[in-house]
């Protein structure tokens, strides 16, 4: 990060929109936790990404952004979207009906991990040794965070939740990869979000009409304060500020956010969910942040690399 401290001070409204973004998604998954009233979940999940791709296209007409795609990218969109804001959304949901919202989030703070596994394959990008060991001090941090750092009631409902977060996890990782080589080619990423915003609400259309959950909501002043707070500042506005970090800072910079953002879910989970945690936990913890920081930080030493 020390890399980008000169430009940090030369626009402090950088620094002021990565805290922002960062809180916003730290609590993103509280939010999420109140979407379950009673509302199918993929219902819920549908209405949060047509609301945000309507919103979306209002503020790309306001900004003049494209919408146009190059032919060439059509193919990958719906894989794009699918992972982005698609199926790993329905694990998202899935996961927080079993175990409270930090746990979720921290899993998929792997994401991190998962994408360096694979931009071997798609991107043909070679990773230094010290990311590496960042993943390796990541995944057994999180073995420790849900071995025996985790206190349960229900040991059948904890396995569930936590192997379709980590499934997301992983599908977050490869729409990142796959992110990466389109925005690489030219794409748009509000174009990119507001077709994936669009592909989400499809998929989860498509699984809340499958499910035989029916289209039943529950118009509570929670739900729809969640689902306005999911659609509005979660989908746009974090994102309008994430963009903004990107290009002042640089991605590497704004990638920190997914390091600090599940810490802030979990203290949200321990102050409104009732979730206690005890010194081993907290270790791991630590050991998942500090593998996520490791790759990080390979990352920017093979950027310097490059850049010479």
């Amino acid at each position: 990060m020390t890399a980008n401290a000169p430009a940090a001070a030369r626009d402090p409204r950088a620094l002021i929109a990565f805290v922002l973004m960062t809180l916003i998604w730290g609590s993103t998954w509280y939010a999420i936790r109140l979407q379950l009233n009673g509302t199918p979940m993929f219902v819920s999940v549908a209405l949060r990404f047509f609301l945000a791709a309507v919103l979306l296209a209002g503020w790309m007409q306001v900004v003049r952004a494209p919408f146009r795609v190059d032919r060439r990218l059509w193919p990958w969109i719906p894989l794009q979207a699918s992972c982005i804001y698609g199926i790993n959304y329905l694990f998202a949901y899935g996961a927080t009906a079993y175990v409270v919202s930090g746990i979720v989030a921290l899993s998929f703070a792997l994401n991190v991990v998962f994408s360096l596994m694979l931009e071997p394959v798609v991107l043909g990008r070679r990773s230094p040794r010290t990311a590496w060991f960042g993943a390796a001090l990541g995944l057994a941090g999180l073995a420790i965070v849900l071995g025996p750092g985790l206190v349960v009631t229900d040991d059948r409902a904890t396995l569930i939740g936590i192997a379709m977060a980590l499934a997301g996890a992983a599908i977050v990782g490869l729409g990142a990869v796959i992110s990466a080589r389109m925005l690489g080619a030219g794409a748009s990423a509000y174009t990119l979000n507001f077709y994936g915003f669009l592909v989400g609400a499809l998929i989860a259309a498509i699984a809340a009409t499958v499910s035989g959950d029916g289209w039943r909501m529950q118009w509570t002043h929670e739900y729809v304060a969640s689902l306005l707070y999911l659609s509005l500042f979660g989908s746009i506005i974090a994102f309008a500020m994430y963009l903004y970090v990107v290009r002042t800072l640089g991605p590497i910079t704004a990638g920190y956010s997914s390091i600090i953002s599940p810490l802030i879910a979990l203290c949200l989970s321990m102050i409104l969910e009732g979730f206690r945690a005890d010194w081993v936990f907290a270790a791991g913890v630590v050991m998942v942040l500090a593998g996520n920081i490791t790759i990080l930080r390979g990352r920017t030493a093979r950027a310097r690399g490059a850049s010479r």
